[in-house]
């Protein structure tokens, strides 16, 4: 008889096993949406010309808008991005501004996605007068998002732009920029 307990015993600990373990897993995180946000951007853009080189500091706010689809683990998407970048130790009104459209792939793990990027992005430099000169070209980047509610997610994201036959002549450039950003999905 005691044997026969053990044994049923044994049974309903292995069939009731699962449905504790689901209950005790965290749900996962849907990052199927659309999404609006803020980030703010530092980086470096260096100009070659030849023997020539020029390198500036940059950094300020922007916005991006975008999309994504979660099928499981695997997340990819699309996004805009624009930022408005001052001249670090410049005077005022230099600059320039950052446009980018990029489509993302990512591996998610719960409320974390880990993401790498690319695309078509341009910078466009100014003074106090405008626009000065600007040009485009590929874009890479990685990143990592963390959903801090079901519509808050905060990031992390590193791109660099590369730009070889700049405003048409023979100079190149090299852009860095990290961003740090909130979004908002609908």
């Amino acid at each position: 008889m005691t044997v026969k307990l053990a044994q049923i015993a044994m049974i309903c600990a292995v069939t009731a096993a699962p449905a504790f373990a689901q209950d005790a897993a965290a749900p996962s995180y849907d990052w199927t949406g659309p999404y609006v946000g803020l980030n703010y951007s530092s980086g470096t853009t260096v100009i070659t010309s030849g023997a020539f080189e020029v390198e500036n500091d940059f950094r300020g706010p922007g916005v991006q808008i975008g999309y994504l689809v979660d099928r499981g683990a695997l997340v990819f998407g699309a996004e805009l991005s624009y930022a408005k970048l001052a001249l670090n130790d410049a005077f005022e009104g230099e600059g320039a501004t950052s446009t980018s459209a990029r489509a993302l792939v990512g591996y998610s793990i719960d409320k974390a996605l880990l993401y790498a990027a690319g695309g078509m992005g341009k910078v466009e430099f100014f003074d106090d007068f405008g626009p000065i000169d600007g040009d485009s070209g590929p874009v890479v980047g990685i990143g990592a998002r963390y959903a801090v509610t079901e519509r808050v997610s905060v990031g992390l994201d590193y791109s660099k732009l590369m730009i070889k036959e700049y405003d048409g002549g023979n100079a190149s450039v090299d852009g860095e920029f990290v961003s740090f950003g909130v979004n908002y999905k609908f």
